[in-house]
């Protein structure tokens, strides 16, 4: 895999940086003997304005406590909700194969969700979230996690987690490397696996088996924040698109894509989750 790596201390936001990159005629003219390059790694320290899926949201990180990385892939046409799908299922997998780290969830549509195994009351929390845009024939895709534990502020994102948390054993979680090399080689992993999935037939069924809230029962809102149209179902799967199926209290299965509803906090209490 010809790869293309840009490493800065500080950008205003990896994703910008991947799509500058992506536009020098240098990158675009590529080519050779060998092809063009088949992953673009635009990775950086800290960001000064990282954003996320939600407009106005703002990803927060710790120089030398988080990855964020964007990855470039020149040639895949289309953002079906499958695409992000995908990078969540790669990440969980990289995850898994360099540090062991196991019962990882990817929350729809595209957040990495991890135990809190040794943090105080314990649960699920985000370990971090998935950003992906399409330009031209580029589809990019940038990625926030907390490695170290001091990567983000618990006082203000108490339902935040970090890698080295997640891992359980607090001597474990000490050995993680947030060097450049090891961040390097997580991207390519990512970058890696992601690939693969692109063209694998079996990419649901993992996604399904590591799906968050999967049978449970929750309340959303359809369309924008404060819209007040509060529907509540049954979290039923995905379809072949990577839209999220709920099966609503009539018993009807309705797909919604991204943009069209999202998650309220409160989920519904635990006696009607329980329901078949």
């Amino acid at each position: 895999m010809r790869i293309l790596f840009d490493h800065r201390r500080s950008t205003d936001s990896t994703m910008n940086l991947a799509r500058c990159l992506a536009s020098m005629p240098a990158i675009c003219e590529e080519s050779d003997e060998k092809g063009p390059f088949d992953l673009l790694v635009a990775m950086a320290d800290t960001q000064t304005a990282g954003r996320g899926r939600v407009s106005g949201r703002r990803w927060e990180d710790r120089a030398g406590s988080s990855f964020l990385a964007t990855l470039g892939f020149p040639g895949i046409q289309g953002l079906g909700e499958a695409l992000p799908l995908k990078m969540g299922l790669a990440v969980v997998k990289a995850l898994g194969s360099r540090y062991g780290a196991q019962n990882l969830s990817i929350k729809w549509p595209n957040d990495i969700l991890a135990p809190k195994l040794y943090q105080e009351g314990k649960g699920i929390g985000k370990l971090g979230g998935i950003l992906c845009e399409a330009s031209g024939s580029w589809f990019f895709s940038g990625i926030g996690l907390n490695i170290r534990k001091d990567a983000y502020d618990p006082s203000r994102l108490p339902e935040a987690t970090s890698l080295e948390e997640a891992l359980g054993d607090p001597c474990r979680g000490m050995i993680l490397e947030v060097s450049v090399e090891e961040r390097r080689a997580l991207a390519e992993t990512i970058g890696d696996y992601f690939l693969r999935l692109t063209t694998s037939a079996g990419w649901k069924e993992e996604v399904l088996s590591l799906l968050w809230g999967k049978g449970s029962i929750r309340s959303f809102e359809l369309g924008t924040a404060g819209s007040g149209r509060i529907i509540e179902g049954k979290i039923h799967g995905i379809d072949e698109d990577g839209a999220l199926v709920i099966e609503l209290e009539t018993g009807e299965l309705a797909s919604f894509h991204s943009g069209e509803l999202r998650f309220l906090r409160s989920p519904v209490e635990p006696s009607r989750a329980s329901r078949s």
